[in-house]
C-alpha cells in the first residue's frame, strides 16, 4: 500500500482536511446518539440521522411535528408540561435534571426507554431546546428489576462518566457527583465542596468568556476548556453549563456537566502530527471507509474495503467509484454526486450494490458526508457496511413465508376437492356395483372411477405440502426402514445406476409416519434418477445415488441459515446424486407446488412440494446443495426421538371379511353436502344398518333429543357419522352436546380438510374416530364396524 502523507505548515495546520472542526462535524454527523431540537412552540426543526434510525421517522417527516410523535400517549401531557416549564423558567423540577430518562415511541409503535441530555439556547432570536437521546433499552432491562425510580436517577447521576456540579451565584461549588470528583483527581466530595469555581480554570480568561456567554445566552454547550486537577495539572474538558434564575430574573445558581475529552484532544493532536495514527484507526475498522472527491475519484480505501472487494490498492486509487457501482445503482449515485456539487453537505444513509473484482454483486448500507477544508477541494467520506448476511436471512424468511402462503392455498383446494372426490368416487363405485360388465357405459364408469382415484392421490400430495394430512407417527429406526425399502428403490432406477447405502452403524431413532418417510425417499430417489438420466451420454463419471444417515446436534449458530429451525438433536438423511445439478433459480423454486423441470406428461410438480410439506409438518427442515454439472445433495434434518423402539414391533392389521363389515345398528349420518350424504347413507343401508339423515348439526341434535324421549328406545342411535366442518354447529360441537345427552352414542368424524381440528389431538382426542375424505364404501364399512365393536 502506498503511503498517504499530509504535510502541515503552522499557517495552514488548523485549516487542514483533518482539522478539529471538520473532525468534530464528522463526529456529530456520525454519532449514534439521536439529536432533536425543538422551538418554543414545541415543534421540531432539527433531527440528525441517528434520530431517524432510533425513532424510525425521516427528518423531513419530523420537521414541524410536535414531540408527541416521539412519545407514548400516556407521557405526552407530562412532557408538554415539562417543555413549557423549561422554556418559561429555564429548568423543570430540579436544577440538576438535565439528563432525563423518558420512554420514546418508534414509528412501528414500539415503546423504548431512552436517556436525554437537554440544553436550551437561542439562534437568530429564537429560543430552542436541544436534546441528545440515547436508546438505553438494554441497560434498563438489566437495572429495572432492582432499582426504584429515585434510585435509578441517583445511580445515573453517580455512575455517569460525566461530571455534574452546581455553583451558587457567588461561584462556590455546592454539589458534585462522584464522576466530577474522579475527573479532577480528588479523593472525596469534601475536598472540593465550597471551593471557588474560578480557581479550577487553567486560564482565568476562559472562565470570563464562559461567564459572559452564560449571562447573554443562558446556557453554553460543548465549551472546551482546560480545568485544573487537584495536583495542578491541566485537563481538557467539555462543559455544558446552564444558568438558573430566581423569580427576579437574576442568576440563582449554575448547573454544569463536565466531560473529560483529554483522550479526544490527544487523538486530534496526534492526527495533526502524524497521519499514520489515523491510518491505524481506519485500517482496523471492520466497515469499508472510502475517501473520494466530488467527481467520484477515489483517494483512499481502507484494508476492509480492499479485502471485501478483492482488489489491490493501486487498482482502486485514482479510479471513479462509479466503476465499482452495480449498474442498477449508478443513476442514483450520479444524482447524489451532482447534488454534492451544489453544496449539499448533510450526512445521508442509503443502500447500494458494489461489484467485487469477480463481478459479484454485494449489497451495502452506506453513510456519506462531506469534509470541507480551506485549501483544496472538499472530500466525500464514505462508510459502507456489507449487508450480504442480513439480506440472505431476509430472503430466506420471505421464501418461507411464500411457501407457507402457498401451503395454505393448497390445503384449502384439497379440502374442497376431497368433498367432490367423495361424491365422484363413491357414486361411481355404487353405479359399478349395480351394473354388469358388458353394459355399454361400464368401461366409461371404470375410467371415471380410476381417474378419481388418481385425483385422490393428488389431493394427498397437496395436503402433505400444506402440512394438514393425518399422520400416524411412531418410533422407527431410519436405517431399518431404508434397508427394508431397498428392493423397491432399486426397481425405480435403471440397472446402470448404483445405489450406495452409507448408513450410520448404530440405531437412529426418529418419530415419524413410516409411510411419509417412504414417500420422501421415493420422491428423492426418483428425482436423483431423472437428474442422472438427463446427463449427456458422453458425460464421464459414475452414475450413482448415495443414501446417507448420521446423527447431528445443531446449535443456534448452525441454524443461522434456517430461521425456523430450533437447536437440538437431529437425524440427517441425505440423498446425493451425480446428475446434472441445478442453478440458483431452480433451487429457489424446487419446493413450490406444480413447478417441474421435467417434460410435459412426466411429472405433476408435486413431488418435492410433498417432501417439503411432510418435513415441515414434523418440525424438521431441508437444505439443497447443488451446482450445474456437479450433482445435487438433498439434506433432510429430522428431529431425533429419545424414546426406544417398541419391543414387540407393530401389530399387523387383519382385514375383516365382508360378513363382519355388516351390521344392524342405528346410525345417524350428518353431512351438509347432499351428494355426500346420499352416498354415505346408501352405502351404510346396503350394509344392513338402520340409517337416519341430517343436513346440519342442529337437525342432528334435534333427532338425538327425540330418540332419547322415545318410549320404545328402538330409535336410539348407536353411532353418529358427522362431517367435522359444517356451517352453524360443526361436528365437534355436535359431539360435545350429544355427549351431555347420552354417553353411549359413539361418533365418527369425516372431513376433507382437518386444519386446526385433526392435526391437534386435543381437539379430536382420538384419531381412530376420524375418516379422511374421499373414502370408499369398504373404508367406511371398516371404520364404522371398528368403532361400534369397541367397548
Amino acid at each position: 500500500m502506498s503511503e498517504m502523507t499530509i504535510k502541515h505548515s503552522p499557517e495552514t495546520r488548523e485549516n487542514d482536511l483533518w482539522n478539529n472542526e471538520a473532525l468534530f462535524q464528522t463526529l456529530i454527523n456520525t454519532t449514534k446518539d439521536a439529536i432533536i431540537a425543538i422551538r418554543e412552540d414545541g415543534t421540531i426543526f432539527l433531527s440528525n440521522p441517528a434520530a431517524e434510525e432510533m425513532f424510525g421517522h425521516k427528518s423531513a417527516d419530523l420537521f414541524g411535528q410536535t414531540l408527541d410523535v416521539l412519545m407514548p400517549e400516556t407521557y405526552r401531557k407530562k412532557h408538554r408540561k415539562y417543555i413549557r416549564s423549561y422554556f418559561s423558567t429555564g429548568v423543570s423540577r430540579g436544577a440538576l435534571e438535565q439528563v432525563l430518562e423518558l420512554p420514546g415511541l418508534r414509528s412501528n409503535g414500539e415503546i423504548f426507554p431512552m436517556s436525554i441530555s437537554l440544553s436550551a439556547g437561542t439562534s437568530a432570536g429564537q429560543r430552542f431546546v436541544m436534546g441528545i437521546a440515547r436508546d438505553i433499552s438494554e441497560r434498563k432491562r438489566v437495572s429495572a428489576a432492582i432499582q426504584s425510580s429515585e434510585e435509578r436517577y441517583r445511580s445515573l447521576q453517580e455512575n455517569l462518566p460525566l461530571g455534574i456540579y452546581r455553583t451558587n451565584k457567588e461561584g462556590n461549588i455546592i454539589a458534585v457527583n462522584s464522576a466530577f470528583v474522579t475527573i479532577l483527581g480528588y479523593s472525596s466530595r469534601i475536598e472540593i465542596l465550597n471551593q471557588s469555581s474560578p480557581n479550577l480554570y487553567y486560564k482565568l480568561n476562559d472562565r470570563k468568556l464562559l461567564w459572559k456567554r452564560l449571562k447573554k445566552e443562558g446556557s453554553v454547550t460543548k465549551f472546551e476548556v482546560q480545568l485544573l486537577k487537584k495536583d495542578g495539572t491541566p485537563l481538557w474538558t467539555s462543559l455544558n453549563v446552564k444558568a438558573l434564575k430566581d423569580g427576579n430574573g437574576k442568576i440563582a445558581h449554575i448547573d454544569g456537566i463536565v466531560e473529560d475529552i483529554s483522550e479526544r484532544k490527544q487523538f486530534e493532536e496526534a492526527l495533526i502530527e502524524s497521519e499514520e495514527k489515523y491510518r491505524i484507526l481506519a485500517e482496523t475498522a471492520q466497515d469499508i471507509i472510502i475517501l473520494h472527491d466530488l467527481e467520484g475519484k477515489m483517494h483512499y480505501i481502507n484494508q476492509a474495503g480492499l479485502k471485501c472487494l478483492g482488489y489491490q490498492e493501486d487498482q482502486l486509487l485514482g479510479k471513479s467509484v462509479l466503476d465499482f457501482v452495480s449498474p442498477e445503482n449508478k443513476a442514483e449515485v450520479i444524482e447524489r454526486q451532482n447534488k454534492r456539487k451544489t453544496g449539499f453537505s448533510e450526512m445521508v444513509l442509503y443502500n447500494i450494490g458494489l461489484l467485487d473484482s469477480k463481478g459479484i454483486y454485494i449489497p451495502f448500507e452506506v453513510s456519506s458526508s462531506i469534509v470541507e477544508k480551506s485549501s483544496g477541494p472538499a472530500m466525500c467520506l464514505i462508510y459502507a457496511r456489507d449487508m450480504s448476511a442480513r439480506k440472505k436471512l431476509e430472503d430466506q424468511l420471505h421464501q418461507s413465508q411464500k411457501m407457507d402462503s402457498i401451503g395454505t392455498l393448497a390445503g384449502g383446494i384439497a379440502h374442497d376437492f376431497n368433498n367432490l372426490l367423495t361424491i365422484i368416487n363413491g357414486l361411481s363405485e355404487i353405479a359399478l356395483r349395480k351394473m354388469e360388465e358388458d353394459h355399454p357405459i361400464y368401461r366409461d364408469l371404470r375410467s371415471i372411477h380410476g381417474a378419481g382415484k388418481k385425483a385422490e392421490e393428488l389431493t394427498r400430495k397437496l395436503l402433505a405440502f400444506s402440512r394438514k394430512q393425518i399422520i400416524n407417527p411412531k418410533i422407527i429406526d431410519i436405517n431399518i426402514l431404508i434397508s427394508d425399502l431397498d428392493k423397491m428403490l432399486r426397481r425405480l432406477i435403471r440397472e446402470d445406476i448404483l445405489i450406495i447405502k452409507d448408513l450410520y452403524p448404530q440405531l437412529l431413532h426418529m418419530k415419524a409416519d413410516p409411510g411419509q418417510i417412504e414417500q420422501i425417499l421415493i420422491n428423492l430417489v426418483v428425482n436423483a434418477r431423472d437428474a442422472i438420466s438427463a446427463r449427456s451420454k458422453d458425460s464421464p463419471g459414475d452414475k450413482k445415488i448415495v443414501l446417507y444417515t448420521r446423527p447431528t446436534a445443531l446449535t443456534e449458530k448452525d441454524l443461522e441459515e434456517f430461521p425456523e429451525g430450533k437447536p437440538g438433536n437431529y437425524i440427517l438423511i441425505s440423498v446425493r446424486d451425480s446428475g446434472v445439478g441445478m442453478d440458483r433459480a431452480t433451487i429457489d423454486k424446487i419446493f413450490e407446488p406444480f413447478y417441474t423441470t421435467k417434460e410435459k406428461g412426466h411429472g405433476t410438480g408435486l413431488g418435492m412440494a410433498t417432501v417439503y410439506g411432510i418435513i415441515k409438518q414434523n418440525n424438521g427442515f431441508v437444505s439443497v446443495d447443488s451446482q450445474l454439472g456437479k450433482g445435487t445433495t438433498i439434506n433432510v434434518f429430522w428431529p431425533s426421538a429419545d424414546e426406544e423402539m417398541p419391543v414387540n414391533g407393530e401389530l399387523s392389521a387383519v382385514m375383516p371379511d365382508d360378513d363382519k363389515l355388516r351390521g344392524i345398528e342405528n346410525i345417524l349420518v350428518v353431512e351438509d353436502d347432499k351428494d355426500v350424504l346420499y352416498f354415505a347413507s346408501f352405502a351404510l343401508r346396503n350394509l344392513g344398518y338402520n340409517v337416519f339423515e341430517a343436513s346440519s348439526g342442529l337437525d342432528a341434535l334435534h333427532l338425538v333429543k327425540n330418540s332419547k324421549t322415545s318410549k320404545t328406545k328402538t330409535d336410539e342411535f348407536d353411532l353418529i357419522v358427522t362431517d367435522l366442518i359444517m356451517p352453524g354447529m360443526n361436528g365437534k360441537e355436535l359431539s360435545q352436546k350429544v355427549e351431555k345427552i347420552s354417553n353411549s352414542i359413539k361418533v365418527l368424524f369425516t372431513s376433507g380438510y382437518e386444519e386446526a381440528y385433526i392435526t391437534d389431538n386435543e381437539i379430536i382426542g382420538n384419531e381412530d374416530k376420524f375418516l379422511q375424505k374421499p373414502f370408499t364404501i369398504k373404508q367406511l364399512a371398516e371404520k364404522v364396524r371398528s368403532i361400534l365393536d369397541t367397548n
